[in-house]
């Protein structure tokens, strides 16, 4: 499973797009993309994203899931460490870019 954090000062630079609130922090934390490497996970109030940075077709590739805060927590924790595209498409991500 992702092991996932709060995002630090540090994250904010990078993910300034993601949404936080008072009790619900946005939370970030690292996979495998089966083929591609590592690839970085977000999670915040809107949404479940994952970001490879090379997937053979774009750079960067991003995979977004929308819904509620506590359900995208629960699914971004549930990640296995490795997966692949088909896995991200039978979850309901769409590839946004």
């Amino acid at each position: 499973m992702a092991d996932m954090k709060p995002f630090s000062a540090h994250d904010w630079d990078g993910f300034a797009g993601a949404s936080d609130d008072e009790g619900r922090p946005a939370l970030i934390g690292d996979i495998t993309m089966e083929g591609f490497g590592s690839a970085t996970v977000v999670a915040d109030l809107y949404c479940v994203q994952v970001l490879v940075a090379d997937d053979g077709e774009q750079l960067p590739a991003i995979w977004s899931l929308e819904g509620a805060y506590p359900v995208n927590v629960l699914i971004a924790k549930s990640l296995p460490v490795s997966l692949g595209k088909e896995e991200l498409e039978a979850m309901g991500f769409n590839r946004i870019a």
